[in-house]
């Protein structure tokens, strides 16, 4: 009854996201959002590698406990003594992966199909990975990507960047 597609793709796509953010981190030099992308993905790369053979409420209290376990994590992430708006981000996305994961097991229990649960949870990843990605003027004003961007306005400075 299981999509076994859905979740290969899922187990795939958390290794691979999770060296893409960490390279795209080192070029940006943005130590915050590696720690973000850390805190977000071990844990999700943990479930799928040891519960993904589970099933009902062992598989789907285990997903509920691993996004519970990154909404912790997360909130030690204090880079200038307040929660970051990434930070915030994130953590609202858990807290929906959370409420997909609940929905999950009433759907397991009530025997309907798994797809829209896979679905929402891909969708979920794919939203949390464009987060780290993306660089917004909340995390300027928060200075967690402060050489990112000054690396830029120096460029700029040097009469290297697009602007002049």
């Amino acid at each position: 009854m299981e999509s076994n597609g859905s979740r290969i793709m899922l187990s795939i796509v958390s290794p691979v996201l999770l060296v893409f953010v960490v390279m795209l981190s080192l070029a940006g030099q943005a130590w915050h959002r590696l720690l973000c992308a850390i805190m977000v993905i071990i844990p999700t790369v943990i479930h799928y590698y040891f519960f993904d053979s589970e099933t009902g409420a062992v598989y789907y209290g285990s997903a509920m406990g691993f996004s519970a376990l990154t909404i912790a994590l997360l909130q030690f992430i204090k880079p200038n003594g307040k929660p970051s708006e990434l930070v915030v981000h994130l953590q609202i996305i858990s807290y929906a992966l959370l409420m997909a994961n609940i929905t999950g097991y009433f759907m397991w229990y009530a025997y309907i199909s798994p797809a829209w649960y896979n679905g929402i949870c891909l969708f979920l990843a794919v939203i949390e990975a464009a987060r780290l990605l993306i660089h917004t003027d909340g995390d300027k004003k928060d200075g967690i990507d402060g050489r990112y961007y000054n690396f830029n306005n120096n460029a700029d400075k040097r009469g290297l960047g697009s602007g002049g």
